[in-house]
């Protein structure tokens, strides 16, 4: 009989600073955050656009890159590459992966054909230019920056990648 007035003491005791809290708050004007609008980026809209065959094997080529399944990854993104032919975003996808398997030539080829298909697509342009700083092509890796700030002007990483490239070069 003891513990459950106990039990009883504490169960009122916690309902009743949930009550004396609640009314507390009413009366509180609360502020309202401030609507934040998302904007979707360049890779969101541009993968948007794909064909649902495209799309399919897009997302599973990018499970494999993430799983570290470069091989696999670069033929699923040439499958959904048959859907879509003329998707700059697909060539460059390609492209980065073949990046990351220090596959640079063949990085190279498919970004140039996404600026063929595409070139309104800014992200080919700096990913060509990362491309170019590897190999020491400064001049060129700074014309790709800055056509894609020119394409994309409210993308800040062109601008600090730009900016850095300008900072290792000292050209202030």
């Amino acid at each position: 009989p003891i513990c459950l007035k106990k039990i009883t003491t504490a169960v009122f005791a916690v309902f009743a600073l949930i009550f004396v809290t609640s009314c507390a708050h009413a009366g509180a004007k609360q502020a309202t955050p401030p609507k934040k609008v998302l904007k979707p980026s360049q890779t969101a809209k541009s993968a948007a656009n794909l064909s649902a065959d495209a799309y399919f094997h897009f997302l599973t080529a990018e499970l494999q890159m993430k799983e570290g399944n470069l091989t696999t990854a670069v033929e699923l993104y040439k499958k959904a590459l048959e859907s879509d032919p003329a998707s700059g975003f697909l060539l460059t996808e390609i492209a980065s992966a073949y990046t990351q398997s220090n596959n640079a030539d063949e990085a190279v080829k498919y970004l140039e054909r996404a600026i063929a298909a595409d070139p309104s697509y800014p992200e080919s342009y700096s990913a060509l230019a990362e491309i170019y700083i590897a190999r020491g092509n400064e001049t060129a890796a700074a014309e790709k920056y800055r056509k894609a700030i020119e394409l994309a002007p409210d993308n800040y990483k062109n601008y600090l990648l730009l900016a850095t490239f300008y900072a290792r070069m000292k050209e202030y």
